[in-house]
């Protein structure tokens, strides 16, 4: 429900039921990232199952995602999305449908 990039916090804000703790995370993201909020439908599809990495020759700021979540989004969050991050949509369905994860689950973060 919930990934933190550099620049952006995606997260649903709509699967907090609790409406006082909805707003208590949303107001606690705002303080150092722009909120992303997405659909209970973005979320289904993987929508908050996504990491922020860095190009390796140039320092790119990439964003690895699934083809599902990528074809998923609302036009809002990819233009949202794409303005910070290069998009990196990889078509993981088997992944995704037997492992029960999708692009984040795949990447270790090693810092």
């Amino acid at each position: 429900m919930l990934s933190l990039l550099e620049k952006h916090a995606v997260v649903c804000g709509d699967s907090i039921k609790d409406l006082k703790e909805r707003e208590t995370v949303l107001t606690f993201l705002k303080e150092n990232r722009e909120v992303v909020n997405i659909t209970i439908n973005e979320l289904s599809n993987f929508g908050a199952n996504i990491i922020n990495i860095r190009r390796k020759d140039n320092d790119t700021p990439l964003l690895v995602l699934s083809k599902t979540s990528f074809d998923n989004y609302t036009v809002k969050t990819k233009k949202t999305l794409s303005s910070s991050y290069e998009l990196c949509p990889v078509n993981i369905n088997k992944i995704e449908k037997i492992g029960g994860g999708s692009a984040r689950c795949m990447i270790a973060e090693v810092y």
